[in-house]
């Protein structure tokens, strides 16, 4: 999983862009979860409330291996 702030100074989007399709073409499972507005920090309480929730859903999926929930 890849999470992003659009407008983050530390890392590209291109370079987010970039490694999302490495993973793709490598036939890996991947998401890219891109926030806009956002920096290298994610601060907007709703846009934090998905990003956990999202990570949390990873968590479960690939760690755990509850498909299907």
């Amino acid at each position: 999983m890849l999470i992003h702030g659009e407008l983050d100074g530390a890392y590209s989007t291109a370079q987010f862009d970039e490694i999302f399709t490495a993973l793709y073409r490598l036939n890996r499972e991947a998401v890219m979860v891109r926030y806009w507005g956002e920096g290298h920090g994610i601060r907007s309480p709703a846009n934090i409330r998905d990003m956990w929730r999202r990570m949390f859903e990873w968590y479960d999926l690939y760690l755990k291996g509850e498909r299907g929930r």
